[in-house]
């Protein structure tokens, strides 16, 4: 309709931007060759005795998740270098950083075939026992949950 008022010549460019997972894993692949554009090194354990764990924050508006486990005769240090021993051994993972400052951890796991980003942080009461914080970041939910329940049972081991 070259004679319509209201039309106006479309020469806009649209994109689109799609999210690429930060593992390049496939469904049919192996669980250990997860991820073909980064070998597998196991994590060493960063976490040592010397350093303490942050307390838990004081603020009225923060709480800790219901994915807390507490550990009242384990140190801040055995808490962490646990967790980094099970991502290791115990799932698919890559360990993407850890920080012995703050007692974090935050790892991309594949766990029953789906991918999740967690973060653990551990933190010192003030009843003196600590507690580790398991976090999801991104990624599925269900794994998420599944993954939370594995480590609760190799951690109480």
């Amino acid at each position: 309709m070259a004679d319509d008022y209201y039309v106006e010549p479309d020469d806009t460019t649209r994109g689109v931007v799609l999210y690429v997972p930060p593992l390049s894993y496939h469904k049919d692949d192996d669980a250990d060759t997860y991820c073909k554009d980064v070998e597998r090194q196991d994590y060493p354990l960063t976490f040592f005795g010397e350093g303490e764990a942050p307390l838990v924050p004081e603020d009225p508006f923060f709480y800790l998740e219901l994915t807390t486990m507490r550990f009242p005769e384990k140190s801040a240090a055995q808490i962490a270098n646990s967790v980094i021993h099970f991502l290791n051994g115990n799932t698919t993972s890559r360990i993407t950083k850890t920080s012995s400052r703050k007692f974090t951890i935050k790892a991309d796991i594949v766990f029953d075939d789906a991918l999740c980003g967690v973060k653990a942080r551990v933190y010192r009461q003030a009843s003196g026992q600590h507690c580790v914080e398991m976090q999801r970041r991104s990624g599925d939910t269900i794994a998420f949950n599944r993954f939370y329940k594995s480590l609760s049972q190799h951690m109480q081991s």
